[in-house]
């Protein structure tokens, strides 16, 4: 409960505000009254008194009809308007606007590990390999309520952060020139940030270079790095971002539009019918109540009918668009939750300054890499078997922020857990792009025997016999002093890996 209190929000400017639902509602009111008033030119009243009434509520109905185009107005400029991420706000921003231009111009990110910028390579090669383009542009939503939300978080090593926003996500793939697949979507983005690095524990950090990829403690790199002496400071090594996901969630203004919409219709609907049934009722009854009387009580039985119906048909909208899994598979919601305690509560007998949040940015780059690497049996984190042919029509993959726990096993120091993951997966087939939700079991393992190294990086790592840095991603032995590398005993690796779908 005590990180809840710690929740920070950073609210977004938008250059252009959406208009306010006041508005609609005011011109509506002022319409209805000007309507009514100038009804009284067809009652059996002095002729005076009939052009003053119809001058005077043209009046009111042409002042209603003003506010309702500059609502109009506002609401096109505010529909035109495209918000794009702020450099100058943060990583948060940084690191989604590097990842547009990714998408754009194949401009590697500065701000995310190694691990997240491989990933992103292997899977350029994917797509490369079926002659097809992929286009991503990931932008802020715009409204009011807009921001990104931090959660952080302490260890013995750094500060990490959970930051998300909603976000409006459109991806498209091409092949040849022709549009195979394309969609837009509004999901939550999220980022796991690792920053503020603890001084006392830079000697005991490693971390990448990002000059020459070779991988060193953090104090080193601060002082010079070995290989290649690029020297650097801290806020060029920290924040960098170890894991990115999404979840489908509903922002505040599309649940506003929806509610705004659903009312505007049930209260129009209810006047029209209500204004049909008292001119039916006039025609045949000869009905001898005043036409203004008559027309006021249409206008309140809208909008008090109307408004009620409206409202509880667009709470049943926002009700059914929370059961909209968007093809997903169903999450178990309590062993979900119940898996990042057991989880600490499991590896945290073995090493006291386990972090989830690191763990879970570890297993999904695993897996990522072996989805999308060429050959999965030369990797060094992968020991299973061959893989699910499914699994190499993924041309794209995005985690959904959960797992449970299937199994857990040790044999003598060695631990290992099965899992399983979810996933929303583009994949390639015959020419078509098909979107899947799909379960990902993998079983993983580690040398419970050997400390977790803050800041490891399966691209590179120190060989444990002579200390030297190389690639360990498909080499399995040391090109130094040719010592055989057993990624176990410095992080998880995967021993085997099954597509539910």
């Amino acid at each position: 409960m005590n990180s809840l209190f710690n929740l920070t929000t950073q609210a977004r400017s938008n250059g252009i505000q959406p208009p306010k639902a006041s508005e609609l509602l005011q011109s509506a009111v002022i319409f209805a009254f000007g309507s009514t008033f100038a009804s009284v030119c067809v009652c059996n009243v002095p002729a005076l008194a009939r052009l003053l009434c119809l001058i005077i509520g043209g009046i009111i109905c042409a002042v209603a009809i003003c506010l309702f185009l500059r609502y109009c107005a506002k609401q096109k400029a505010f529909q035109s308007y495209t918000p794009n991420w702020d450099t100058k706000r943060g990583i948060f921003d940084r690191f989604a606007f590097e990842l547009n231009n990714w998408y754009a111009h194949e401009e590697l990110p500065e701000s995310c590990d190694g691990d997240t910028a491989y990933f992103l390579k292997l899977q350029r090669e994917r797509l490369s390999e079926k002659k097809l383009t992929m286009t991503q542009q990931i932008l802020p939503v715009k409204g009011d309520n807009c921001g990104t939300t931090t959660l952080p978080r302490k260890s013995i090593w750094y500060t990490s952060d959970t930051m998300y926003e909603t976000a409006c996500r459109h991806i498209a793939f091409h092949k040849n020139d022709e549009m195979l697949y394309q969609r837009d979507v509004e999901e939550t983005m999220y980022e796991t940030v690792i920053h503020s690095p603890n001084e006392e524990q830079l000697d005991n950090m490693l971390l990448t270079c990002p000059n020459c990829g070779a991988v060193s403690p953090v104090a080193e790199l601060t002082q010079g790095c070995r290989y290649c002496n690029t020297q650097f400071h801290i806020h060029d090594l920290y924040p960098r971002v170890t894991n990115l996901y999404f979840v489908r969630m509903n922002s505040t203004l599309k649940s506003q539009n929806i509610m705004r919409h659903t009312m505007t219709i049930c209260i129009a609907g209810c006047f029209l019918f209500l204004l049909i049934c008292s001119c039916i009722s006039y025609i045949k009854n000869g009905d001898t109540s005043p036409i203004p009387l008559a027309l006021l009580l249409c206008y309140f039985e809208a909008f008090f009918c109307g408004g009620i119906l409206g409202f509880l048909a667009s709470d049943i909208l926002l009700i059914a668009s929370l059961f909209d899994h968007d093809g997903r598979k169903r999450i178990p919601f309590f062993k979900s939750l119940n898996a990042r305690s057991r989880l600490k509560s499991l590896i945290g007998r073995y090493d006291r300054y386990f972090s989830i949040d690191k763990f879970e940015g570890q297993i999904i780059s695993l897996i990522r890499i072996a989805v999308f690497a060429k050959d999965p049996a030369s990797l060094t984190s992968y020991k299973g078997t061959t893989l699910d042919p499914r699994f190499h029509d993924i041309v794209e993959m995005t985690h959904i922020s959960s797992f449970v726990i299937q199994k857990v096993r040790q044999a003598n120091n060695i631990l290992h857990i099965t899992l399983r993951t979810w996933w929303i997966n583009y994949n390639e087939a015959d020419g078509k792009i098909t979107k899947t939700g799909d379960c990902i079991d993998v079983t993983i393992s580690k040398d419970i025997s050997h400390a977790d190294i803050p800041g490891f990086s399966i691209t590179s790592v120190n060989c444990h016999n002579c200390g030297g840095s190389f690639d360990a991603v498909r080499q399995h032995i040391c090109p130094y002093c040719q010592t055989e590398y057993h990624m176990e005993q410095d992080n998880w690796i995967i021993e085997d890996m099954k597509l539910i779908r």
